[in-house]
């Protein structure tokens, strides 16, 4: 995905680029237990390790911001990360003076997971499967998920999570893209240059952003921002330089070189 050198000049305001990193949290009890554990469950004990085996990986990973959802399976993950990296912070020279901003974790509430109404729980827990997968999804006629569907009493659609991720990926990018990448564009970033499994290898002149988060949210930040260029934005570019895989469990995380 690259944009033209005319489409570039024809910008008035210079690229941005920054390094986001998309962590999904650690096993929760909702992953094994379903609705029964409740909106806002804990991490398991198995999440626990999870949670300390990224933070290992991490704890020399420079971080200049590192955002959760509010919801404590995210956040639990979050401070785990962050208390390890703090921790290796004291012996890194000069980067010692940034262990307060490695200490902290922002929570910020465009990051939670979608909302699925009251409904769909309490249908679900009355052992109602179908009426239940009716009501999150609005499955149509034709078996099609709709993505313009709320879910009753309080729910929220597909179509207002993509929009919450829009909105979250261009505050952070306003807020921490880097200016002074803007004498080149994504079609001069070497991205093949940084393809690691290692996120110290992570580009260390470029901002890096780490969003601690859920499935469904980060699979509708993901989307938005790979098919970005394909709306209203000719802006958006992202490139996956690094994907890495905790233990047996799905804590996979993501390391994204992305141009705006």
């Amino acid at each position: 995905m690259t944009v033209s050198n005319n489409q570039n000049k024809k910008n008035k305001k210079p690229w941005k680029c920054l390094v986001l990193s998309l962590i999904r949290h650690a096993q929760a009890r909702s992953n094994t237990h379903g609705w029964a554990a409740g909106p806002d469950s804990a991490l398991t004990p198995h999440g626990h390790t999870q949670a300390d085996a990224l933070a290992s990986k991490w704890s020399r990973v420079l971080i200049d911001k590192l955002i959760s959802s509010h919801l404590q399976r995210a956040l639990t993950t979050a401070s785990i990360l962050s208390a390890a990296n703090a921790e290796h912070s004291k012996n890194r020279g000069y980067y010692a003076v940034l262990s307060e901003d490695l200490v902290s974790v922002d929570i910020d509430p465009r990051v939670q997971e979608r909302k699925c109404g009251e409904l769909v729980p309490r249908l679900s827990l009355q052992r109602q499967k179908i009426d239940a997968y009716h009501a999150l999804t609005g499955t149509t006629v034709r078996g099609r998920i709709a993505r313009n569907h709320t879910p009753p009493e309080g729910g929220e659609s597909l179509d207002a999570v993509a929009e919450r991720a829009k909105d979250f990926v261009l505050s952070i990018m306003e807020e921490h893209g880097d200016s002074e990448c803007g004498s080149f564009g994504p079609e001069d970033f070497q991205l093949w240059k940084w393809k690691s499994e290692d996120a110290e290898k992570v580009p260390s002149d470029i901002p890096h952003v780490t969003v601690v988060s859920h499935n469904v949210f980060l699979g509708e930040l993901y989307e938005a921002m790979y098919f970005w260029h394909e709306g209203r934005s000719q802006r958006g570019l992202l490139g996956v330089i690094g994907q890495i895989q905790i233990g047996d469990l799905p804590l996979n995380v993501f390391f994204i070189v992305s141009f705006f």
